[in-house]
């Protein structure tokens, strides 16, 4: 699995760099939004865990950048800011998770594993059968 740890604290950073690798993640660490330009196209990582302080975030919506990069990447927000505003507006700009600051690594290792197996699961096939109930959309004879 490939993770991508944009994170604004380095000591955090190489804290969730090792604690993924040894889960057997390969990880890339990014401190400033401007580094996103130098990472690998849309096939280029499997989840990405975003703090909401990056370096060069400000004015835009923080979900966004990454997105456009890796549209159909999982993303956990990271946040010291504990108003329940924020974390709404994280998760309804498009994020799949939203961890505050600080957390219990393995609260985050749990979480990832959990987006990770939604995102896996296969597609189920789904059968549809027209005017299975009559034209009511509802069963007759009850």
């Amino acid at each position: 699995m490939r993770l991508l740890v944009a994170e604004a604290d380095s000591a955090l950073a190489e804290s969730l760099k090792s604690r993924f690798q040894q889960e057997n993640f390969s990880v890339q660490l990014i401190s400033h939004s401007d580094h996103l330009t130098s990472l690998p196209g849309t096939s280029g990582f499997d989840l990405i865990l975003l703090d909401m302080s990056l370096p060069g975030l400000a004015g835009e919506d923080p979900v966004a950048g990454f997105t456009r990069c890796w549209p159909d990447t999982p993303v956990i927000l990271l946040s010291s800011e504990s108003a329940v505003e924020e974390r709404i507006g994280g998760l309804n700009a498009g994020a799949d998770d939203f961890l505050v600051k600080p957390f219990a690594v393995a609260e985050l290792m749990a979480r990832a594993h959990a987006v990770l197996r939604r995102r896996n699961r296969p597609a189920q096939d789904l059968f549809i059968f027209e005017d299975l109930f009559g034209s009511s959309g509802f069963a007759h004879g009850s």
